[in-house]
């Protein structure tokens, strides 16, 4: 025992909250706090949206064409067999398949390949491209690669026991960009063989 005597403890009333209480007394500082809040969400949004715009966004298109010795020509999915004849007689006699690659974002990217890809995974590609790869494409550009279509032709006719008749067969662009394994593959297709082509 203690000897200035014995140690006596009260218990005082136990309070317990069950909401959240909050107490304002100046309506311009809760004014000021929620523009706070609104402004640095803002800032989230915004520091978001230009970090998605910092990298490179490529994207895969491929049409049909003439090509002449120095110049080429694409041509809308629905052009006639008259156009097509009027174009020819400019010169442009060789057919081709454009892959045009486009990079949106604002960082480059490094072109690895570029081909045709065609029915039941085939591929058609050159063995001397021009630009040559592997290309630098650099952000908010575009670049274009023209392939023989008589190289798709030849292997439609070839594979042509084994592909769906119910459909013409198709083609579609496929890039493989630098460091990354899976291709880009282009959001359209064309038709490879027409009788205004032929």
């Amino acid at each position: 025992m203690n000897a200035a005597g014995p140690i006596v403890m009260h218990s005082g009333p136990i309070v317990v909250h069950t909401a959240p209480v909050l107490y304002t007394s100046d309506t311009a500082t809760t004014v000021i706090a929620v523009l706070g809040l609104l402004f640095a969400l803002a800032s989230l949004g915004w520091q978001a949206w230009t970090f998605r715009l910092s990298g490179s966004r490529v994207r895969v298109e491929i049409a049909r064409g003439l090509k002449s010795e120095t110049h080429a020509v694409t041509m809308p999915p629905t052009a006639t067999a008259q156009q097509i004849e009027d174009v020819r007689s400019q010169g442009f006699t060789q057919r081709v398949l454009a892959v045009t690659v486009s990079n949106s974002g604002r960082g480059e990217t490094s072109i690895a390949s570029v081909d045709v890809l065609l029915p039941r995974g085939g591929g058609v590609s050159e063995s001397v491209h021009e630009p040559p790869l592997p290309f630098r494409l650099v952000g908010e550009s575009e670049q274009t690669w023209y392939f023989d279509a008589r190289l798709a032709d030849g292997y439609v006719r070839v594979f042509d026991e084994v592909l769906p008749k119910d459909k013409p067969p198709t083609a579609r662009g496929r890039v493989r960009l630098g460091g990354r394994e899976k291709p880009i593959l282009s959001r359209n297709k064309v038709e490879l063989i027409g009788p205004e082509y032929g």
